[in-house]
């Protein structure tokens, strides 16, 4: 039976890892499952029930940022910090758990983003971090690391023409960020986000066939 295995894709919000995602089903020599990689509940296709009822009792917003809760005392706020980042990274293994899963039911499982990814700047390499974000930072060094990754790259001005969010400044500095953050991983595939989503779809689509003959010819060898 031929084996599965992860696909993340990633890049600053606008690049088009969604859209590009949605239209790998049924193209591939493998079943696909996408998974939606990020904290946000409300994007999520994979939750925890404590996540889920922790959304629920929040009001289902639709951005994470309107989804934690303000604390007047500092050790409740302390407390409640604790719990959240303690259900966070149980959210996260969650999902890893569920990838692996699906991969050993022989699926290609798309991620659409990936924690170690969105995190590197913030918990994994940032000066100044706080005890949370250094103990996140410390389980994302051993989370499970895509195997084959796929970045989607734009210029700011194209993901800010696209999404409409943030600044050119603060676009290109995530850009930065995610493109180190591949680097830290050995690197992944590169492709031109501002091509026509056809020949982007086309191209991912060659990048992971490929990569799965390769897995094949090295599963023949052995």
């Amino acid at each position: 039976m031929r084996r599965g295995f992860t696909v993340a894709l990633v890049g600053p919000d606008g690049s088009g890892k969604t859209t590009v995602a949605r239209r790998l089903e049924g193209q591939l020599p493998l079943p696909v499952a996408v998974m939606y990689m990020s904290i946000n509940p409300a994007s999520g296709n994979h939750l925890l029930p404590t996540t889920w009822l922790g959304w629920v009792l929040r009001g289902r917003p639709q951005h994470i940022e309107a989804a934690r809760w303000e604390h007047t005392f500092r050790t409740m706020s302390m407390a409640a910090e604790a719990v959240s980042m303690a259900n966070q990274v149980a959210e996260e293994w969650y999902r890893a758990l569920v990838a692996c899963l699906m991969v050993r039911h022989s699926r290609i499982v798309v991620l659409d983003r990936h924690y170690y990814y969105d995190y590197f700047a913030t918990d994994i390499v940032a000066d100044g971090r706080r005890r949370t974000q250094r103990l996140h930072g410390y389980m994302l060094q051993r989370y499970p690391r895509p195997h084959l990754t796929i970045y989607l790259d734009a210029p700011p001005e194209v993901l800010l023409a696209r999404k409409g969010e943030g600044t050119r400044e603060s676009v290109g500095a995530l850009r930065r960020e995610l493109l180190e953050a591949l680097r830290s991983t050995g690197g992944g595939v590169i492709i031109d986000g501002t091509q026509p989503l056809d020949d982007v779809v086309q191209q991912v689509i060659a990048c992971i066939s490929d990569f799965a003959q390769a897995q094949i010819t090295r599963s023949d060898q052995t």
